[in-house]
């Protein structure tokens, strides 16, 4: 699937209503052909909003994350630092990029509360949520392509 394809599925997913986390994921399923994995996007649902909307880790990048796991995460406990590795690069990469991997970095909105989520709609965070989204989804699909 071509890149800026998926950045928009993930946005088409985003705006319609799945989080950050749930709607990186789903796109990145899709790309790497693991459709009919039951589990998405459930597990993804408790990381929009940095977890539980606390404001750690960004939703979008914890989706990509999860990502990872999807194509190289191991089924054994045998040493395989390949999914801990990348991880950590489209971590230090999503860092690098905006400064910082903390939803409440980003947003400058606390999340778990009632105000914090009429000022992440009054004054138009979402839209900086989109580009988190698309930048998640493309700089693991950059990094899938590097590797």
């Amino acid at each position: 699937m071509e890149k800026e394809l998926v950045m928009e599925k993930a946005v088409f997913y985003f705006t319609t209503g799945f989080n950050c986390a749930e709607a990186v994921i789903l796109a990145l399923q899709e790309a790497l052909n693991e459709k009919d994995n039951n589990i998405i996007p459930r597990i993804a649902t408790p990381f929009g909003g940095g977890i539980g909307g606390r404001g750690s880790v960004c939703g979008a990048l914890t989706g990509a994350i999860m990502a990872i796991g999807l194509k190289y995460g191991r089924m054994e406990a045998v040493e395989d630092l390949k999914a801990v590795n990348l991880a950590f690069e489209l971590h230090n990469q999503f860092e690098e990029k905006f400064g910082s991997a903390l939803c409440y970095d980003l947003t400058q909105c606390d999340l778990s509360s009632f105000l914090g989520f009429e000022k992440y709609y009054k004054e138009n965070v979402f839209q900086r949520c989109v580009e988190y989204v698309k930048s998640a989804v493309e700089l693991f699909l950059d990094l899938l392509n590097e590797k």
